[in-house]
């Protein structure tokens, strides 16, 4: 017949790390009881600096909301073509100055004067 009421050395270290772990966790009751024995502290208070930099309310947009209204429609398939051009003419002007500065950077360094020895 097995003994159930007797106690296993796997049992007892389950216990063990469960109580453990139990005085991690703030506010329950077996970290008061850690706390007391030392094997458990409170969380340190923020530097000024980071107390200071933190809002007083967080707004983070909450999961499953749609987001509100921007307050402004599409853009026409004609405004869209107006920027694509903007955009092409831009491109345009950096390739031409790319090309420009490299050819600059291809010319030779400059030689240092020559002087004769003196006698």
């Amino acid at each position: 017949m097995i003994d159930i009421l007797r106690p296993s050395p796997r049992a007892a270290v389950l216990l063990l790390a469960a109580l453990g772990l139990a005085g991690c966790a703030a506010g329950g009751p077996v970290h008061g009881v850690a706390k007391a024995t030392g094997f458990a502290t409170d969380a340190p208070e923020a530097a000024d600096f980071v107390q200071t930099s933190r809002a007083e309310q967080l707004n983070y947009r909450p999961v499953g909301v749609k987001a509100p209204d921007r307050g402004h429609a599409p853009l026409k398939e004609g405004e869209i073509e107006a920027l694509k051009a903007e955009l092409d003419a831009k491109r345009a002007r950096n390739e031409s100055e790319a090309a420009t500065a490299r050819a600059l950077g291809n010319t030779p360094m400059a030689q240092p004067p020559v002087i004769p020895p003196l006698q």
